[in-house]
């Protein structure tokens, strides 16, 4: 129903969501608290946690842009100009801040057995492919040669 064609006036409160390529027909205006969850790796309980950060330049822009699919639109930042300019140009890539012991798994099935001969975007820190490649070994899913055994 929310996104759905109607009379009623709608009121989108910004999300990563809205950084998405959905339109939804009828918005002319968009609420920015420049927020968002942020899945990262915490060292500390060793898993993935949903972090609340600021947003970068890129993310408000397109939140923003929202507003304008179909007609000029409005969007309103609830943080000042000033540090607009103060955030980071994009977001760091997911690959970069979280657990890889999952992806690993996922190469393996994909007949990838060294990360490093893997074609990355943006090729996550060493040290995250050794933490993942630990883990897994902890788990027993990988030998002590760290080949990730096929799953059959």
């Amino acid at each position: 129903q929310a996104v759905a064609p109607g009379s009623r006036r709608k009121i989108i409160v910004a999300t990563n969501v809205a950084e998405t390529s959905l339109t939804i027909e009828g918005v002319s205006a968009v609420v920015d608290s420049g927020l968002a969850r942020v899945a990262r790796f915490d060292p500390t309980r060793g898993i993935n946690t949903l972090l609340i950060e600021k947003i970068s330049r890129a993310s408000a822009d397109q939140r923003a842009g929202r507003a304008g699919r179909e007609r000029p639109g409005l969007a309103w930042r609830l943080w000042p100009t000033s540090e607009q300019r103060s955030r980071p140009a994009q977001e760091e890539p997911e690959v970069c801040r979280v657990d890889l012991a999952e992806t690993l798994l996922h190469l393996r099935e994909l007949g990838i057995t060294d990360p490093a001969t893997f074609p990355w975007i943006s090729p996550p820190p060493a040290n995250r492919i050794d933490h993942a490649k630990r883990l897994l070994q902890d788990l027993g899913a990988i030998g002590p040669d760290k080949i990730i055994p096929r799953i059959t």
